[in-house]
């Protein structure tokens, strides 16, 4: 009839905890819904404009973390599991010579309890053992020697094989570097032939440019008309540097014209580099020519000082850029014309270095065979030597083994910690292999069973504190890693330490096993609270703590159900002052007092 209630309960606990999240979400919604109405009723009978006293509410809370709030558990019945014995039993022959304890006298394990005598044992203990150790030490001579031509043999193996490997890799290196550097040698000649074209036309439009700011200035080619008002007084305090200046610009236009309308390709782009070189310092010191024109101009009304200046500062730029183009030019044409002698040079490098490493690697690899033959050959001997010696020294052990096993059973030891509850050997006594010699029995600890379903079994944790009828403490050391077959639960030990005799063999205790949440929120943890303490609106879920004697508001995250609690995954801290009853009118920082 109990089995049969009992199933009953965890199948109506089994429905309960199906629906968990649905019956205190409706349970919430209700008391929100109610929450609404009263709010409307009480606006509805105030008068506009009255102001209503602002009388502190009293609430009930509880304070997370203190005395186990926040915490819910799984509660059931167990049963008392009795105490344990174990016989004392003498294994070999003797004479008890010693007995060291009386029936009650409480024992720890291991503690010697009897002391037997047997003078032949201890005689061929004696003789295996000087035998065994002479057996030893002539083996362990010869292993020494062995082992030492063995593991130098190794060594050479290792250091050979290392050297083999890294010259190898030192191999592949240098080859992979050499074809590298042929395939990128050929493509970065092209790159370089490539952008030498590029830089050529870009020199051409720097003397293009060039030309035609002083062909402005000058006013040479009549077609391309000249800066307004600087006819008059162009070089006016020394004509012959306007008449160098235009001969010089008629001579470079002409050099510039040819050598535009030439072109270049891959092909002859050195020569064009060497040109275009050559025409951006005819460039330059046309453009001195001309900054010499107007250092001998003067300003009048129709050409400001304003605007001289300004063209003094431009032909001084302009002589800035035509000169970096110049530099810019030769170092293109210094790369174009060392690029084959820098990369035979890299090639050479690179071959000499493959050669290099193809006969380091050959004799590397010689190194290699002769270590495997001299391991081969210290191996060899090695188990030729010791076959005999291990015979000897095996037999000498087995016989020693044999002889040590049955003088250590002349002291009897206790199995376990416990209290003496028979005694069956007197000094002086005669006693027999097989022989029970005591009963010893374990009173200080005990175990209670319970069964907890398959639902609950995760919440629970080895190790975890467990409450027996509330005042007594025990800790979970068992959870079967299968369900019973005919009750379909799963059987979980907990201990107690039962100094104090307040448990009873075979009796039915109550027992509490906190739950072990299954989430953990940002702050401090997750905690369990009674389902009305939460509030949830479309918009927001949340719970009112105290602080300061007000209540706050704080927004909330949740868990599981359990029974008429709720979890709270995120939002609260250990120490939280939690408004449990009397928090459905409460409005954000309005006064409460407590009623706990």
């Amino acid at each position: 009839m109990a089995n049969f209630l009992e199933q009953a309960s965890v199948q109506n606990q089994n429905r309960f905890k199906s629906s968990w999240f649905i019956i205190p979400l409706a349970i919430i919604l209700i008391g929100s819904i109610i929450f609404v109405f009263q709010n409307f009723v009480k606006n509805n009978g105030q008068v506009q404009g009255e102001k209503v006293a602002n009388v502190a509410p009293q609430v009930k809370t509880m304070v997370l973390g203190v005395d186990g709030n926040g915490q819910a558990n799984i509660a059931t019945v167990g049963t008392v599991k009795a105490d344990s014995k174990v016989e004392v039993v003498a294994m070999v022959n003797g004479t008890a010579r010693g007995v060291y304890f009386k029936t009650g006298d409480t024992v720890t394990a291991k503690q010697v309890l009897i002391s037997l005598y047997d003078s032949t044992l201890l005689a061929n203990l004696n003789n295996a053992q000087t035998n065994a150790g002479n057996m030893q030490l002539s083996y362990d001579s010869n292993q020494r020697t062995l082992d030492e031509n063995i593991r130098q043999a190794e060594l050479g193996i290792r250091r050979a094989q290392e050297s083999v490997g890294s010259v190898a890799i030192g191999l592949q290196t240098a080859e992979d570097n050499l074809a590298n550097a042929r395939n990128l040698q050929e493509k970065n000649k092209e790159d370089i032939k490539n952008n030498a074209v590029i830089s050529y036309h870009n020199y051409l439009n720097a003397v293009s440019s060039a030309l035609d700011q002083v062909n402005y200035l000058l006013g040479e080619d009549k077609d391309s008309g000249q800066l307004p008002g600087i006819s008059s007084t162009l070089g006016v305090t020394n004509l012959q540097t306007v008449t160098d200046a235009k001969n010089k610009y008629t001579l470079t236009r002409a050099v510039y014209l040819a050598q535009d309308k030439a072109g270049v390709n891959t092909d002859d782009v050195l020569a064009g580099v060497k040109a275009v070189a050559q025409l951006l310092s005819q460039t330059k010191d046309l453009i001195d020519s001309t900054i010499a024109v107007l250092n001998h101009t003067i300003a009048n009304s129709n050409f400001p000082d304003s605007a001289l200046m300004a063209q003094r500062s431009l032909f001084s730029n302009l002589r800035s850029t035509v000169i970096n183009a110049q530099v810019a030019a030769q170092a293109t044409l210094n790369s174009l014309q060392n690029v084959d002698l820098v990369n035979k040079q890299q090639l050479d490098a690179l071959q000499n270095a493959v050669n290099i490493a193809r006969s380091q690697l050959t004799l590397a690899q010689t190194g290699y065979d002769t270590a495997v033959a001299a391991l081969a050959s210290a191996r060899k001997g090695k188990e030729q030597a010791l076959i005999s010696a291990k015979a000897a020294l095996d037999n000498a052990r087995g016989q020693l083994n044999i002889i040590q096993t049955q003088a250590a059973d002349l002291s009897v030891e206790a199995p376990i910690a416990g209290v003496v509850t028979q005694k069956s050997v007197e000094l002086g006594g005669e006693v027999r292999a097989g022989q029970k010699l005591a009963e010893i029995s374990q009173n200080d600890a005990v175990k209670i069973i319970v069964g907890i379903s398959s639902e609950d079994i995760y919440k629970i944790k080895l190790g975890q504190p467990a409450a027996i009828n509330d005042n007594l403490a025990g800790a979970v050391t068992r959870i079967d890693p299968a369900a019973d077959a005919m009750t379909k639960k799963v059987t979980v030990e907990i201990t107690y330490d039962n100094k104090d005799k307040k448990l009873i063999a075979e009796t039915f205790v109550d027992v509490k096993m906190p739950v072990q949440s299954q989430s953990a929120g940002p702050l401090a943890g997750s905690f369990f609270v009674p389902l009305q303490a939460v509030s949830i609106t479309p918009n927001e879920t949340f719970v009112f703590i105290v602080k300061d004697g007000k209540a706050a508001k704080i927004p909330v995250e949740l868990g599981i159900t359990e029974g008429e609690k709720i979890e709270v995954t995120s939002g609260l801290r250990n120490g939280d002052e939690v408004i449990t009853e009397g928090n459905k009118e409460l409005e954000e920082g309005q006064n409460v007092q407590t009623q706990n």
